[in-house]
């Protein structure tokens, strides 16, 4: 888990969805596995691939449906964009280990031992003798 205080800027422009998706992730103990400067790139692609769906699905949910080039009524050609960003999306959470299913996968067994040290060490704060 990254401190708050070290938790890095989302990328301009998401909306509060976003804001939300990107703090959520850099609060979990997941995101003890990144490496910024490797995996920077790709989780900002994420995040903006999450915050494109979220305005898409707004836009769908207003024209579901929308007239053709023969003025039939088709479905809105941007639910095939938020299809492609869907399997982005997943792509990237099966790569960053974000469902339970990729963490298995991963064998993200570091997080157990950071989780064991977490403990430890507050298993320690309360057995110190108080200073008086």
């Amino acid at each position: 888990m990254v401190p708050a205080h070290l938790t890095p800027w989302s990328p301009d422009g998401l909306g509060d969805h976003a804001v939300a998706v990107w703090t959520a992730f850099w609060a979990s103990r997941v995101s003890g596995a990144v490496d910024l400067g490797a995996d920077g790139e790709a989780l900002r692609h994420w995040i903006l691939c999450v915050d494109e769906r979220q305005k898409l699905r707004a836009a769908t949910l207003r024209a579901p449906l929308v007239k053709g080039s023969h003025e039939q009524l088709m479905l809105n050609p941007l639910f095939r964009r938020t299809r492609d960003l869907g399997r982005d999306i997943a792509r990237a959470e099966e790569h960053f280990g974000m469902t339970p299913l990729a963490r298995l996968r991963l064998g993200v067994t570091f997080l157990q031992e950071q989780a064991a040290k977490e403990d430890l060490q507050a298993r320690r704060a309360n057995r110190r003798p108080h200073a008086m």
